[in-house]
């Protein structure tokens, strides 16, 4: 049976930087990581969110393969009433099923692929039925271990 310990390096990478927007996105510039050796962490960190239970921001970290971006990590959907909070979710070099923490229904059951690049990048989604005010402050960051 293979060691499924983790190697503790404690090393992280901004993926996205934070910003406020009312827009969706479909690609940020591409933030490159090093060597990967058991798996990475993506933490979500929403600092402020518009007070529209209606409002809805879906966020996916994609990794790029032969210059094609594929979705590996989808965050749980944020909503426009909630309050600020953190979200975490792993990509693990494995072949052991894990339950990740914050499943998202854009990949399907589990919410990721065990897929791994050296360029990671964040499309989202903002809906705001009444097309008015939908307003999001969010970053990413990324913890190899």
């Amino acid at each position: 049976m293979p060691d499924l310990r983790l190697l503790r390096q404690g090393k992280t990478f901004p993926i996205l930087a934070s910003q406020t927007t009312t827009s969706s996105n479909t690609g940020t510039t591409a933030a490159q990581l090093p060597s990967v050796p058991n798996g990475l962490y993506f933490l979500l960190d929403v600092t402020a969110q518009d007070d529209d239970v209606d409002d809805t921001l879906n966020i996916q970290v994609q990794t790029s393969l032969g210059g094609v971006w594929i979705d590996v990590i989808a965050f749980e959907e944020v909503l426009g009433n909630g309050t600020a909070r953190k979200y975490l979710s792993d990509l693990l070099r494995t072949n052991t099923t894990f339950t990740q923490s914050n499943p998202g229904s854009t990949l399907g059951a589990g919410g990721r692929r065990h897929i791994f690049g050296d360029e990671y990048r964040v499309r989202w989604q903002i809906v705001d039925p009444t097309g008015s005010d939908a307003s999001f402050t969010f970053s990413i960051i990324a913890s190899i271990q």
